[in-house]
């Protein structure tokens, strides 16, 4: 008898098992990130993909038990796909009326802080926010950025500095035309601008950061219905873990990098709808 409730449960542990390893393998999540983004993303020698964001989106990935790709992508081309379920997960995304359509949001993870970087000789006098429609030059953003209501209101909504934006199709993009001069100043995420300034002489002899913008939350952004409710459930259970084990701290630590969780937890906790829509 003993031994055949030993072989029973064996086979009960053997089909668990195949269970739990089939759920995993049927998890797969694939995410869009733009060309070159330090210290949130980016290919080192060997071309795979570290950073920030690629830490924290493996080890959500893990913890959800999932298996996470990682698809370069231009940064509108990722919403479009991630609005279509081609992809499932985006990072560093801002809530808004419009996204929540199609995304669900979870987070947030990062107090995103845009800099106005621009050549030194260019209009000098205009290093606050309310004197950009008198920067006399040609202002990148990368298309589909948006970096909360100071943004808006100083940026996107303002007839003076509208035409001054042109559209840049990716972050290497942008820089590559600050540096050969066909910019004269783009907006950037203001830890990514102290990097870029402090890793380039040649951009650090010639630009400085005018001003930062109020820093707003962004999140996990995730497809609204091509993630199952099972997925949907685990990610906010990977997440809430990360929370609890300081997994974002760490991971800033990791690359010698200071996270402000005082302002991050000023926010309430978004999770994932775990209903059926």
């Amino acid at each position: 008898m003993s031994i055949f409730i030993n072989k029973r449960a064996a086979a009960l542990i053997l089909l668990c098992l195949l269970f739990i390893s089939q759920v995993s393998m049927a998890c797969s999540l694939s995410i869009g990130l733009s060309s070159d983004f330090p210290p949130y993303h980016s290919k080192n020698i060997g071309r795979d993909w570290e950073g920030i964001t690629v830490d924290l989106a493996l080890i959500l990935a893990e913890k959800a038990g999932c298996r996470l790709k990682i698809i370069e992508l231009p940064w509108a081309r990722s919403i479009k796909l991630l609005e279509s379920g081609d992809i499932q997960l985006i990072s560093h995304f801002t809530h808004t009326l419009e996204r929540a359509k199609y995304t669900q949001f979870l987070g947030p993870h990062h107090i995103e802080k845009v800099a106005f970087i621009a050549n030194s000789s260019i209009s000098p006098a205009a290093n606050v926010p309310a004197l950009l429609p008198q920067f006399d030059g040609k202002i990148g953003i990368t298309r589909g950025d948006r970096f909360g209501q100071q943004f808006d209101q100083f940026v996107l909504n303002n007839e003076l500095v509208n035409t001054k934006l042109v559209d840049i199709r990716n972050n290497r993009d942008r820089v590559s035309m600050l540096l050969i001069g066909r910019l004269d100043g783009i907006f950037y995420d203001e830890m990514s601008a102290q990097y870029l300034l402090a890793s380039n002489p040649r951009l650090n002899n010639k630009y400085a950061i005018r001003f930062s913008l109020q820093g707003s939350p962004v999140y996990w952004g995730v497809s609204y219905r091509h993630v199952s409710i099972t997925v949907r459930q685990a990610l906010n259970q990977a997440w809430l873990a990360m929370l609890e084990q300081n997994m974002i701290q760490a991971i800033y630590q990791k690359y010698g990098l200071m996270v402000d969780i005082q302002t991050l937890a000023d926010f309430p906790v978004l999770l994932l709808n775990e209903k059926k829509e």
